[in-house]
């Protein structure tokens, strides 16, 4: 009676953690239990799960990688998962060895960081945005300086021209050429700046 209890404790405590945990066979990893938590991050019921390797979670192309640093690493942080629906959530996965009626596994408990990702993200873009506010009466100034020379070369060029110049006139136009270039860096370099970033990072 006391080891019924004992069992129904730590079941309902398995249960009932809010962040998902599965029951891993060491070697196929496959599942062998999980709490109900899953179904709220991933969609499957248990009974689903447990016809699913551990693996099947991640996408294809990362399987192999992750299927070797699982059995390796007690936590891997930032990992993409999969859910039922196909949609990717990120996750924190922490492992630890343990014993499942007599049998060594592995517990594996995922957290999902997906919302602080996107969250930070946003924070970051935000940041950017309010910095490049406060960049633009600089940025004016940069702009001016060049445009208030193209104007006048432009004009002198008239005159110069008026006055078959042409040669004087030509040098003229070489220095709009370079000031229109100059002018043309500043705003790539404020575009590369607002746009977001769109790195996929990769093992190296």
């Amino acid at each position: 009676e006391q080891l019924k209890e004992s069992e129904k404790k730590y079941h309902e405590i398995f249960n009932n953690m809010p962040n998902p945990v599965f029951v891993l066979d060491m070697d196929s990893l496959k599942i062998l239990d999980c709490n109900t938590s899953v179904k709220t991050v991933y969609g499957y019921d248990k009974t689903e799960t447990l016809n699913l390797s551990f693996l099947d979670l991640f996408w294809e192309a990362e399987r192999d990688k992750y299927a070797t640093e699982i059995k390796r690493s007690a936590v891997i942080n930032q990992v993409k998962h999969r859910t039922k629906e196909g949609k990717t959530v990120f996750v924190n996965i922490r492992v630890s060895p343990s014993t499942y009626p007599g049998k060594e596994v592995f517990l594996a408990m995922t957290s999902d960081i997906t919302k602080r990702l996107e969250t930070e993200q946003q924070l970051i873009q935000a940041s950017k945005m309010a910095t490049l506010g406060e960049m633009a009466t600089g940025v004016a100034h940069e702009l001016n300086q060049p445009l208030a020379a193209i104007r006048s070369y432009a004009e002198n060029a008239e005159v110069l021209l008026d006055h078959q110049r042409t040669e004087d006139a030509r040098g003229n136009l070489k220095l709009i050429s370079e000031l229109t270039g100059r002018m043309a860096s500043i705003i790539a370099h404020l575009r590369a700046f607002a746009r977001r970033d769109r790195h996929a990072p990769e093992s190296v």
